[in-house]
């Protein structure tokens, strides 16, 4: 993965009309305020395997590893004044705050870091059309030093066998946080051990297949995160 994030603030004259449009623009200067540049690619490792335990039960396991193979970040924010309400009240209990510039690098030599996940799922089927899957997913990553363990769930109904199928899934899908979160002004790792961020998923869907090798997929969900 490649990250080039450059971030400006234009400073801009605006002459408006008597109800608001904007007759007039004219950007005096900008200047940069944020970017990130970044590579990080991992080796990987990957099992599955798939069993047939029952003519009612598959069983899917599986579990994969990522070596740090190149991973390099430069990461780079410009100096700001802050105002602060610490009540939560609207009115700000502090003046300007300077915040200084600050630049964050760092490199991460080959399998220094390493990412994992493990999971195991059950599929049972009530009836030839009424299936229930049930899984658990486990990811770790040692450069936080966080785990997350993720349940899932969905049923499945045929509507018509072979052809149309009712879906409605419910899971958590953990991610970790994006690189310069981890980083902080003095490198002093104040924001390492960040939790991974959490999502959960309740899914409704539906699939048709039109023709061999054509199908219709529709799907609507909820996501709180």
């Amino acid at each position: 993965t490649t990250t080039d994030v450059n971030v400006f603030s234009d400073f801009s004259r605006r002459v408006r009309g008597p109800n608001g449009e904007v007759l007039e623009y004219q950007k005096l200067n900008s200047r940069p305020v944020f970017y990130n540049k970044g590579e990080e690619s991992f080796i990987g490792l990957k099992y599955e395997l798939f069993y047939q335990l029952h003519p009612q039960h598959e069983l899917s396991l599986g579990g994969q590893v990522q070596l740090a193979n190149k991973w390099k970040n430069d990461v780079w924010i410009e100096g700001d004044t802050s105002r602060f309400d610490l009540n939560g009240d609207g009115v700000f209990e502090t003046g300007p705050v300077l915040v200084p510039e600050w630049r964050y690098q760092q490199k991460i030599g080959f399998a220094k870091e390493a990412k994992y996940y493990a999971y195991a799922s059950d599929k049972f089927k009530f009836t030839t059309e009424l299936a229930l899957t049930f899984g658990l997913r486990y990811n770790y990553f040692t450069y936080p030093g966080v785990g997350n363990v993720s349940p899932r769930a969905s049923l499945s109904y045929q509507l018509i066998p072979q052809i149309s199928t009712l879906t409605l899934a419910a899971g958590r899908f953990a991610q970790t946080q994006p690189f310069p979160y981890f980083g902080d002004r003095r490198q002093l790792d104040y924001n390492k051990h960040l939790e991974s961020m959490i999502a959960d998923h309740l899914v409704l869907g539906f699939e048709h297949i039109l023709d061999d090798g054509l199908k219709l997929s529709v799907e609507t969900y909820y996501k709180r995160y």
